[in-house]
This record gives structure tokens, C-alpha cells and sequence, in this order.
């Protein structure tokens, strides 16, 4: 990759504080072969002003996603019913369209942050396996090596030295990989939750009916007791909980060719077609379908 080698640690956020506030993009005139990892745009922010918004149900029917990573401040993410503060060292993954809304918060003076727009029905189907297992909001380590992953692909975008279509699908695969690795390889103490076990038990059985007494069973505790220690800890009901996972691996699966919308709704435990196309377009904005014709 042209610009600087990737770094780890401080040293990467600083670099990265150091690069001017701008957009770049990454524009080819010629699509010669139908690449599924791409990236489309990156820059370097800095809001200060409450005015920033940016709302997932209103940027149209294409599928992209956004990888947000704050370097000072601090922003707020609203998804499904739960709100995360994005501090440094948090790498905010978003899909578009989707429900959610990030922003800069009141009693929060700047939001300092870089950012990559990337699409491709490769690195969508990475980052949707990492919301799903992760969710929305990833806080890196220290030695983790997105940082300078990020600086690596900002460095070149902001360089006037040109570069392949190639080479960006390449650097983009790698960095939503690392983002994959690392998420999967946190710490106990970073992400770990009293229903990580419940959580495993429902995406496992998720092609089934899960009433929300079993759910409790499953985690030890009267149902009123679980419903609410549940939506205090995961910031949604746990019936919300199964229906986000259900839309997840829906989006998965409409990236595959393979699979008829009637057999997708079956595989994600919703037996009536026309309620999972209902509430797949409440969530999406379009249907199963529209959806699956909108992907690169």
C-alpha cells in the first residue's frame, strides 16, 4: 500500500490525528471486473457543531456500510432500542439502510473521528457476521492493529499517487478482517455479558420459535426477573433481541443467490412469508427482494 506502513498502539492515533480534516474518494471511470470488496470513501473529521446526524433509514436503497473509528470526543449511536457512547478507541460499524442513528450528542463539545465507506457483498457479509455477533460498537485494544489499518488506507486516499482498484479491494478486505479477528479475539473483560451463553443458545436456534420463557429458563431466571435484567444490560426486550438477529441473518442469506425469500424467512425462524416481508421493510425501508437487487 503507497503512504505509511501500518502502525500499532498510540503511535497510530496519533498519525491519525495528524492528517488533515477532508474527504477522499475512490472513484474508477472503468469497472472491468465485479470486485465484492471495495471501498468507495474515507476522510478525517471533526464536528463540533449538534447539528451532525446521520440517519440510516434516509440514505437511500444502496448497501454500503460505514466503519467510524473515534480518535477524540465523543458520539452516540441509537440502534434498535439501545444507545452506545463512542469514546476513542471505539470502531462504530454500521449497514446501510438500516435502523440506527449516530450523531454528536448535547454535552459533547467535539467528535473527533476518521471514517471508510466500503461496499461489496464481500466485506458486507464480514461486517454483518460482526454485528451479529458483536453488535454495532467494537472498542479496540491496545495493540490493536485497525488503527493502523485505517492510517494505511487514509494515507493513500488522501495521496495523489494513484492506485488500482486492486489494491483498495485488497486493503479493504484486510482491514474488515482484522476488524473480524479482533473482534473475536477481545478480551473477556472488554465485551463479556451474563447472557453471552443465552446469546450463543438463541443464535444457534435461531431458525426456530424461542418464547421468552424458554429464554429464561435457559439463563436461570424467573421471566419477569430475565426480561428485565436483559433489557438493562443488552438495551432492547429479548424479543427485540431474536428479531434483530433474525433481520442479521436475513441480510446474510439475500446475499446468496441460492436461497428463495420464502426459504431465507423459514431459515430465520419466521414461517409466514408476507410477516417477515412486513417486517423486514419496517426495519429496511424496502423488501426482501429490493433489497437483495440493490447489492454489488
Amino acid at each position: 500500500m503507497q503512504g505509511e506502513p501500518p502502525k500499532e498502539g498510540k503511535s497510530a492515533y496519533q498519525a491519525l490525528h495528524a492528517l488533515p480534516y477532508k474527504t477522499a474518494s475512490a472513484f474508477f471511470s472503468q469497472r472491468r471486473f465485479p470486485l465484492h470488496a471495495m471501498l468507495s470513501s474515507g476522510g478525517h473529521s471533526l464536528e463540533t457543531d449538534p447539528v451532525y446526524s446521520w440517519d440510516g433509514t434516509a440514505r437511500g436503497r444502496t448497501s454500503f456500510a460505514v466503519l467510524q473509528l473515534t480518535i477524540d470526543g465523543a458520539g452516540r449511536l441509537d440502534s434498535r432500542g439501545a444507545s452506545r457512547e463512542l469514546t476513542p478507541r471505539t470502531l462504530m460499524l454500521v449497514h446501510i439502510p438500516g435502523p440506527h442513528r449516530y450523531y454528536l450528542p448535547e454535552g459533547s463539545a467535539k467528535w473527533e473521528f476518521v471514517y471508510l465507506v466500503v461496499y461489496g457483498r464481500e466485506l458486507l457479509r464480514i461486517i454483518l457476521g460482526i454485528e451479529r455477533r458483536q453488535g454495532n460498537v467494537v472498542t479496540l485494544g491496545e495493540s490493536s492493529r485497525i488503527p493502523g489499518a485505517f492510517l494505511s488506507l487514509l494515507t493513500s486516499l488522501f495521496s495523489p499517487n494513484s492506485f488500482t482498484p486492486f489494491e483498495i479491494s485488497s486493503f479493504s478486505y484486510e482491514l474488515c478482517m482484522q476488524i473480524l479477528i479482533e473482534s473475536y479475539w477481545m478480551p473477556d473483560d472488554v465485551h463479556a455479558s451474563r447472557f453471552d451463553a443465552l446469546k450463543t443458545y438463541l443464535r444457534e436456534n435461531i431458525q426456530r420459535d424461542l418464547p421468552v420463557s424458554e429464554m429464561a429458563d435457559h439463563a436461570g431466571l424467573s421471566r419477569s426477573h430475565f426480561a428485565r435484567l436483559f433489557k438493562e444490560h443488552e438495551g432492547m426486550s429479548p424479543r427485540e433481541y431474536v428479531e434483530d438477529l433474525r433481520l442479521k441473518r436475513a441480510l446474510q442469506l439475500l446475499y446468496s443467490d441460492s436461497m428463495s425469500v420464502k426459504e431465507i424467512a423459514y431459515s430465520c425462524g419466521i414461517p409466514d412469508v408476507n410477516y417477515f416481508c412486513r417486517l423486514f421493510k419496517k426495519q429496511m425501508g424496502m423488501s426482501p427482494g429490493e433489497y437483495r437487487r440493490s447489492g454489488f
